[in-house]
């Protein structure tokens, strides 16, 4: 999980590049500092997302690997027990 030093930073970060791009895009008006901050907060959530589908997707390969590898020995110990 993220510790407060983490989160600190992270808002800290957030708040600068926010006013650096409402500077650069004065003419936006209160889009220029909102966007920054939506397109942040989006990108933080999918890439938990993602983390969390992550999870699953390698234990699944995992036990398909294991299960593939299970049949395999079976076939194998059948051709060897029908010779």
């Amino acid at each position: 999980m993220f510790t407060p030093m983490h989160l600190g930073i992270a808002a800290g970060l957030i708040v600068i590049f926010s006013i650096l791009e409402y500077l650069l895009t004065r003419r936006a008006g209160w889009l220029g500092l909102v966007l920054p901050l939506v397109v942040t907060v989006m990108g933080i959530l999918v890439e938990r997302l993602m983390l969390f589908l992550l999870v699953p997707l390698v234990l699944f390969f995992l036990i398909g690997l294991r299960a593939n590898a299970l049949r395999r020995k079976r076939s194998r110990l059948s051709k060897k027990a029908r010779s």
